[in-house]
């Protein structure tokens, strides 16, 4: 190691000194490629779909698709109104729906075949104008609609369509709330249903075997495909809907709730343009701080140019990947900024130290990168290996992201050492003692205060204050340690659908009244396949479907609203056809009855048939409303849930042998994407600790400096783990990422302390002189880069999204826990342990300090 260390060391030292020699093939290269990665971008495809997350063959995805085959799409737009007078049976509410769904009917109706039209993907609008009420004439049943294309203008009239809508089981929770002041309206979409290919070629394939305690039992081919929904196909319809709702004549009667993915999607988009601009915000902030640290233009312009060429290539090489790009970008380019800065701030500071010791442009590259670059190399992989530790998950976009992240920690290293040395020949920055400066660059010197000057004063004090009290210093870190592994032992990983968005956000005011009024704001669907002809006809099948619908309706109260299934119906038309009496509303006890009174209601409404049950009646599915929840609660409530599935699967498995089932729909989706990411992230985080402690054992060469560099950097790891366990507050999806990311963040500084103390302590073995030598020097770079990095990434503590802002939050505040790890506990262990490096001969130590090491000969 320590010969691969000196060859790295001799070859950053000639790089700038090659590259000068090449300067126009190397410049040819870069514009060449970073014209080709711009031109990437027109190919960068946005991906914020749920079924994104899953890679094609995931027994999730696979399930979900087989529903949708069978039953259509389970993603709709639920829009919950309040009439100003309070009642939704009233003649003004019902002629306000009315006209209102009419001209969004109409507007349906009029897009044609093939037409860009966001309508296109609405399949049925549903309310109480047309909601469909069963009817028995002269032995068959007539679906009619409740309101029908007239609405009544007598009080005994409207009493009557109220009557008949209360008599209608499904009716309450789903069309209008149990005080009548709130009403429901269903707009059934194909999003998540649109053939990829023709569904023909699949019409006759049966349900792949999709086992709870065996999810990879999932896979066949030729298995049905649907094109996922992007966010702007949501906000387009959401957009189309909304100019219909909004027109004067309605708004002014009707107060609307809506909710579903097509409502939130705009929000969802808000907030990645929150992101965007806050990035735009950190580009700003981080111009501002090299002018403070460096009070240089040069030693602004080039760190900004190469961070900006950095995320054009991380994004290009993505797009050009074929890899789809998700919101989690925007944290990729914070990422990108805050590192890639970093990296260029080394480089200039070690250049500009050496150019105050009077080494000419030349020299100083060359004992600039000698100084620097390995250690930038080093940190580079550390970042990379641990970013790449996240990709260990299933979850599709944290995957890309990981590539992302890595991209975005290499790409600047590369430019650092590759393209910076030609930059800074081009227009190299000014340090104290230069020819003053003049005009302008002068006026804002005078005007700006020292702000490096006043930095390398404060570190003149940090050594003598760690003399005095090493031990002391240890206890006080080691027990914020404790502190910190106490507070992430309370912590509960808990992802809310829309726990993300502000308090103040109009989709959350809108599931909370759509929970406290109607039918609840999520669902999910328990997907049945029996494996066998007209299994549905059989009153067996059908009564221990209703069992399980009452279990789950008794037992999680707490989070399920009401369940619905093919059950509901069977009763409900049995019901209709023997005069409505209410002691026929039963499942018949005959299989022949069953499929008469099946028979009967698919003539008179085929199209709900086909969405409750498939056309061999062979699969079928409940429909569960839920309240809105944490992903805690719901883990919780559906690990006692699939026992009850699993026990009544068990019970028919006794007749029906082959018979499954699973759980689908876009909840489940997203909660078995949160599933994934709990698992996988805290695998993420113990393989990025193993792999980074192999790295510093490697690269120190003992176990000792090994664990000195390591042990410090634990804190800033769980630091917000430990925060929130302590604060009460959940751990989210964004926010369990923070730990493999900042735990190679945080290693970059102590690795570069590390480097240049082993590189002066190995001189003479004088462990205070070189102590003192890498506070002052190294410790200046190490503040300035904190400065950048966590005011970069506390930038987006002003996210209004939860998730982002403590990310933000907490990850600026664990890299200025890493600084005072650096600058204080790191020094008290080095004084503690004695730590030390076998002393090298003068020629090695010319490498790195050739003035130093001729003294110490002499």
């Amino acid at each position: 190691m320590k010969r691969l260390m000196n060859t790295l060391i001799a070859y950053f030292g000639n790089v700038p000194d090659q590259l000068r020699k090449r300067k126009y093939v190397v410049w040819l290269f870069f514009v060449l490629a970073t014209a080709f990665m711009f031109a990437g971008l027109g190919r960068a495809k946005f991906d914020a779909s749920i079924e994104g997350w899953f890679e094609a063959d995931d027994p999730t995805i696979v399930a979900f698709d087989w529903f949708h085959h069978e039953f259509g799409s389970d993603d709709h737009l639920y829009i919950v109104y309040k009439p100003k007078d309070g009642n939704v049976f009233s003649e003004a509410s019902l002629k306000t729906l009315k006209a209102m769904q009419d001209e969004l009917a109409a507007k349906v109706a009029a897009v044609k075949e093939g037409d860009s039209s966001p309508l296109n993907h609405v399949v049925k609008v549903t309310s109480l104008i047309n909601a469909p009420v069963l009817r028995a004439e002269q032995d068959a049943l007539i679906s009619k609609k409740l309101v029908g294309n007239i609405v009544p203008g007598t009080q005994a009239e409207l009493d009557e369509i109220r009557k008949v809508a209360l008599s209608q089981k499904s009716f309450p929770l789903l069309y209008f709330s149990k005080d009548n002041k709130y009403g429901g309206i269903m707009v059934e979409t194909n999003f998540g249903a649109i053939p990829v290919v023709s569904a023909g070629a699949t019409s006759d394939l049966a349900f792949s075997e999709l086992k709870f305690d065996d999810p990879g039992a999932v896979a066949m081919e030729n298995r049905p495909k649907f094109k996922p929904t992007d966010m702007p196909d949501y906000i387009a319809l959401m957009e189309a809907v909304k100019s219909v709702l909004h027109k004067p004549a309605y708004a002014q009667h009707f107060e609307y709730f809506p909710v579903g993915s097509t409502a939130m999607a705009e929000f969802n988009w808000a907030m990645v343009m929150e992101m965007g601009m806050l990035n735009v915000a950190a580009l700003c902030i981080i111009t501002l701080l090299l002018w403070f640290l460096f009070r240089s233009l040069s030693a602004v312009v080039w760190p900004v140019v190469i961070v900006v060429l950095s995320v054009i290539w991380m994004t290009g090489i993505t797009a050009w990947l074929g890899l789809p790009i998700t919101s989690f970008v925007m944290i990729a380019v914070m990422l990108t900024l805050a590192v890639g800065v970093a990296d260029t701030v080394h480089v200039l500071a070690g250049y500009l130290s050496a150019r105050k010791e009077g080494k000419d442009h030349a020299a100083a590259l060359r004992i600039g990168f000698r100084h620097v670059a390995v250690a930038c190399l080093l940190t580079s992989v550390i970042n990379i290996v641990a970013v790449l530790a996240l990709s260990v998950t299933p979850v599709v976009p944290i995957k890309v992201f990981a590539l992302m992240c890595a991209l975005g920690v290499a790409l600047p290293f590369m430019f650092s050492v590759y393209l910076l040395p030609l930059m800074l020949d081009i227009w190299a920055p000014t340090y104290a003692g230069q020819t003053p400066r003049a005009g302008l660059a002068a006026a804002v010197g005078r005007l700006i205060p020292n702000f490096a000057g006043f930095v390398a004063r404060q570190l003149d004090k940090v050594l003598p204050v760690v003399e005095k009290r090493p031990v002391t210093f240890i206890a006080m870190f080691v027990s914020l340690f404790a502190v910190c592994v106490y507070g992430s032992m309370l912590t509960k990983v808990d992802t809310d659908p829309v726990g993300s968005f502000p308090l103040d956000s109009p989709i959350r005011r809108n599931v909370q009244v759509v929970d406290q009024n109607m039918m609840g704001a999520q669902s999910m669907e328990i997907f049945l396949d029996l494996g066998k002809d007209n299994a549905f006809h059989d009153p067996f099948v059908l009564r221990t479907v209703e069992q399980l619908q009452r279990t789950i309706e008794g037992k999680y109260g707490h989070l399920v609203v009401k369940t619905t299934s093919l059950v509901d119906t069977v009763k409900h038309s049995y019901k209709t056809l023997n005069e409505g009496r209410e002691e026929m509303y039963v499942i018949p006890d005959k299989e022949a009855t069953v499929s008469q009174t099946l028979f009967l209601f698919n003539q008179s409404n085929p199209d709900d048939r086909r969405k409750l049950v498939s056309d061999n009646f062979d699969k079928s599915h409940i429909s569960v409303r839920l309240y809105n929840a944490g992903s805690y609660e719901y883990a919780k409530t559906w690990d006692a849930m699939r026992k009850d599935i699993n026990q009544s699967v068990g019970t028919l498995r006794g007749k029906y042998p082959t018979a499954e089932v699973s759980i689908t729909g876009v909840l489940a989706l997203m909660m078995q994407g949160a599933d994934y990411l709990t698992r996988s992230e805290l695998q993420s985080f113990g393989l990025a600790l193993i792999l980074i402690s192999v790295i510093l054992l490697m690269l120190f060469g003992s176990v000792k400096a090994g664990a000195i560099a390591l042990i410090p950097n634990l804190i800033p790891a769980i630091l917000a783990y430990g925060a929130l366990g302590l604060l009460g507050k959940p751990l989210d999806i964004t926010t369990m990422m923070i730990a493999p990311i900042i735990i190679g963040i945080a290693v970059d500084d102590t690795v570069h302390f590390i480097m240049r103390y082993r590189n002066e302590v190995i001189i003479d073995g004088n462990i205070r002189r070189a102590l003192h030598t890498t506070i002052t020097d190294t410790g200046q770079s190490i503040v300035f880069t904190t400065m950048i990095l966590g005011l970069g990434f506390g930038v987006m503590a002003f996210a209004s999204g939860t998730g982002m802002a403590n990310l933000g939050l907490f990850g600026s505040m664990a890299i200025l826990i890493g600084l005072l790890n650096d600058l204080f506990f790191l020094p008290a262990m080095i004084l503690v342990f004695k730590l030390k490096f076998s002393t090298r001969d003068a020629a090695t130590s010319a490498l790195v300090a050739p003035e130093l090491a001729s003294a110490s000969a002499d």
